[in-house]
Parts: structure tokens; C-alpha cells; sequence
């Protein structure tokens, strides 16, 4: 039925639901989206990232739950530096020639979690394949420092494989009973290690 002005009142309600039927494809569902990063807590622990010259797996890696971490007063502190010897499909973070190695950077670790306050801390690191010890002597000087200024956090670490050289994660060993230790796995440089004696 058409009106005086040739108008369609049965066309005009078609293209209406399918207008509303397009948009309603392309809206994401609720577990997809991620909201934007606010909050004092979030503005607190970038500041301390920021003013300590921090890497974190947050950052580095992309990962959109990072205003949700940063938001509790949590993040995953990233050492040796944010680029990777390694070039791992599944990872984000930049691959190439790392800087020097910051031998001040396990107190500024240890320092960012005591100031966070957080009673679990995550450590992880990219792969240095670049070091002969692949950067062990750092997570032994973080894990170190970590443990002396905040004695009752416990500690994950996503250690890397080290090449699978056993006196390389040696060092790395449970400095306590507060602690998780772990290898990353994932991209070894040549073979898999074999398992350790």
C-alpha cells in the first residue's frame, strides 16, 4: 500500500529490520570486547612501569587483558630486555637484536613489585640466545632481589629453556618455598632439551 507521495509503508519496516538484522551481525559479542583501560590502580602501575623503565609481557606481547591485570594492581614484568633472539609464530613480541643487558634492571623489579604490593608476582623474559649464559645470571639476580625486599610474594617465572644448557637454569633454581618455577617451552632453538636428570 502506497501513500499520496508514492511512499511504501510495507518497503520502509523491510529495510528497517534489515538495516537492524546487519548490525546486529556485525556487533561482537560481549566476552570480545575489551574495555578500554581506566582507573587509579591501572594509572598506578603504568606509572610505576614507566618510571622504573620496565618491559611487561602486557605490553610487549599485546595482550588485551592488560586493563584488566593492570587494573587489579598485577602485571607480568618481561626481563632482558623487550626484543627476542627467537621468532616464534604464537608470540607478539618484536624479534631481532636485543640491547645490552641492563644489570640495574633486577633491583628496579624488585623495587616495582614492593611498590605494587602484590603478594604474587609473574617474571618472564624474552630469549636470549645472544648471551652465553642466555640470560640466567639476570633471572638469578631478579629472583634474588625480588625475594630480599619482598619476602612473603610468591614468585612465578616463565623461565626460558636456555638453549637446554643445565648449568644455564641451575641458576635459576627455587630460591624458596614461595615460588613457582616453570619453562616457557614453545620455541627451542634447534632440539627440545632432553628432560633434566
Amino acid at each position: 500500500m502506497r501513500d499520496s507521495s508514492g511512499f511504501s509503508a510495507e518497503s520502509s519496516v523491510s529495510k528497517n529490520k534489515q538495516s537492524q538484522d546487519s548490525r546486529s551481525a556485525n556487533k561482537k559479542p560481549k566476552w570480545l570486547r575489551v574495555k578500554l583501560p581506566t582507573g587509579d590502580t591501572y594509572k598506578e602501575v603504568r606509572n610505576i612501569v614507566s618510571e622504573h623503565k620496565l618491559n611487561t609481557i602486557c605490553e610487549s606481547g599485546n595482550c588485551p587483558n592488560m586493563g584488566e591485570c593492570w587494573g587489579a594492581g598485577t602485571a607480568t614484568f618481561m626481563i632482558l630486555g623487550n626484543i627476542c633472539t627467537r621468532s616464534c609464530g604464537f608470540c607478539a613480541v618484536s624479534t631481532g637484536r636485543p640491547d645490552d643487558v641492563d644489570i640495574f634492571e633486577p633491583a628496579r623489579v624488585a623495587r616495582s613489585v614492593k611498590l605494587m604490593g602484590v603478594k604474587h608476582a609473574v617474571i618472564t623474559s624474552v630469549d636470549r640466545d645472544d648471551l652465553p649464559d642466555g640470560g640466567s645470571k639476570i633471572w638469578a639476580m631478579t629472583v634474588k632481589a625480588i625475594r630480599k625486599q619482598s619476602p612473603d610474594t610468591t614468585l612465578e617465572t616463565l623461565i626460558p629453556d636456555f638453549m637446554g644448557k643445565w648449568e644455564n637454569m641451575k641458576r635459576t633454581k627455587r630460591p624458596s618455598k614461595k615460588g613457582f618455577f616453570q619453562n616457557e617451552g614453545g620455541c627451542f632453538a634447534g632440539r627440545p632439551p632432553k628432560k633434566n636428570p
